[in-house]
C-alpha cells in the first residue's frame, strides 16, 4: 500500500485507454513508478518521486495519470496501491508489430541514455549466427526467465528499479547497415 502525498504538477489531458497504454509501454517513467510502487518506502508524492527519478514533477504527474487511467495505481481510502495490467495480446499484425517496435525502441533509448558508470547494473551482448526458429526458442526462454524474475523479485530497503531489455536484430539486414 502507498501513502498519499503531494500530487501537484499533473498537466495531462484525458486520452483513450489505447493511447494511455501506448504511453505506458513507451515511457520509462511510468514503468519505473509502477515498479517502485511495491517498495515499502514508496511515497505517492510528486516531488519525492521526481527527486528519486531525476525528472520533473510535471513528468511524474503525467505518468501517474497514465497509471491511474490504466488501473495500475489506484486510491484505496487515503492510500494508493499498485494494480496489475491484464491484457489479451492481440494476434500480431503489421500495425501491432509496428507499435510494439516503436515502443520498444523508445523505452530502450530512454533507459540506455540513463546508463552511466555510476548507474551501471549489468551488461550482456551476444552476436551469433542463428536461424529464426532458434531465436524464437531463445525469446520464449528469456521471456519465461523475465517473468520468473519479476515474480520472485522482492523490494528491500536497498532496492532500486532496473530496466531489463531483450532485443534481437538481424545484423545482416541491409536496411539497418550504416
Amino acid at each position: 500500500m502507498l501513502e498519499a502525498g503531494n500530487t501537484e504538477g499533473s498537466s495531462r489531458s484525458s486520452t483513450s485507454f489505447e493511447e494511455a497504454l501506448e504511453d505506458f509501454y513507451g515511457n520509462w517513467i511510468c514503468r519505473a513508478i509502477h515498479a517502485m510502487a511495491d517498495h515499502q518506502d514508496f511515497k505517492m508524492d510528486f516531488r519525492w518521486i521526481s527527486e528519486r527519478l531525476g525528472v520533473s514533477s510535471e513528468e511524474v504527474g503525467e505518468a501517474i495519470e497514465i497509471l491511474t487511467q490504466l488501473g495500475l495505481v489506484r486510491m484505496n481510502g487515503n492510500r494508493f496501491e499498485r494494480g496489475e495490467l491484464s491484457l489479451i495480446e492481440p494476434t500480431p499484425d503489421e500495425k501491432y508489430i509496428g507499435r510494439v517496435i516503436r515502443q520498444h525502441k523508445l523505452i530502450s533509448e530512454q533507459t540506455l541514455n540513463k546508463l552511466t558508470e555510476e548507474k551501471f547494473g549489468a551488461y550482456l551482448t551476444l552476436v551469433v549466427p542463428a536461424d529464426r526458429e532458434q531465436l524464437r526458442e531463445l525469446y520464449y526462454k528469456v521471456r519465461q526467465a523475465f517473468e520468473e524474475f519479476e515474480k520472485s523479485a522482492k523490494p528491500t530497503e536497498s532496492s532500486t528499479v532496473f530496466s531489463v531489455n531483450f532485443t534481437a536484430v538481424d545484423l545482416l539486414d541491409k536496411e539497418i547497415q550504416s
